[in-house]
């Protein structure tokens, strides 16, 4: 994803493009709701290394929500199945073309656990350049599913050591199995709602997907 420091190769084309249809959707909507209910504080959110752009998707309606990866046939995947986003970049993660502060919010799921730590703190400077928050999810080192390439499952403690260098202010958000989890950072204080209440949530979902 970045000059001389790129993801392990990695299918990533044939990964995703089977992740389509009804129980898949419903099945990916309930495991990410953490996600979820943390995106749905910002208005514009930048997607990083967003493959597909599931998450992203699904909350574009009323939002301004733009995706990106260094993978274009990635981001044409995307681009057939999109909503209401409004915009589909191919670029580096390591070096954004956006201005400083451009979104509310710079977001990656399944990404930063393929990155080092040289790697992952670059990538991560980068996204609080560009976002005035950052929101990440990671497996953890409790982690036993199926890996996609080369992982680094670390603890809870050592992602709050990386974004402690980086960000003055740091939440962590753990899925219901604590096996994996959203971490939240930003140099200014966090003020997030409780986000999408549960069942308000899956409504919002049901009439998307409907729409």
């Amino acid at each position: 994803m970045g000059k001389g420091s790129k993801m392990p190769i990695f299918d990533w084309f044939d990964h995703y493009k089977g992740r389509f249809g009804l129980k898949w959707f419903f099945a990916e909507i309930i495991y990410r709701l953490a996600d979820l209910n943390i995106l749905a504080d910002f208005e514009t959110i930048l997607g990083v290394g967003s493959g597909r752009a599931f998450l992203e998707n699904l909350l574009s309606k009323n939002r301004f929500i733009v995706v990106s990866d260094i993978n274009p046939a990635l981001m044409h995947l995307a681009k057939e199945h999109r909503k209401n986003m409004k915009g589909f970049m191919v670029c580096d993660g390591f070096s954004l073309p956006f201005k400083g502060q451009s979104f509310d919010c710079v977001y990656s799921q399944g990404l930063m656990e393929h990155f080092e730590e040289t790697q992952a703190t670059s990538i991560l400077n980068e996204m609080g350049r560009v976002g005035q928050n950052v929101v990440f999810s990671v497996p953890l080192h409790s982690y036993g599913g199926k890996t996609l390439g080369i992982e680094y499952h670390r603890k809870p403690e050592e992602w709050h050591r990386i974004l402690s260098n980086i960000f003055q202010f740091r939440k962590t958000v753990f899925y219901p199995n604590k096996k994996e989890a959203v971490f939240i950072a930003s140099n200014k204080p966090l003020s997030l709602s409780s986000g999408f209440k549960t069942i308000v949530a899956l409504k919002k979902i049901i009439f998307w997907f409907l729409d």
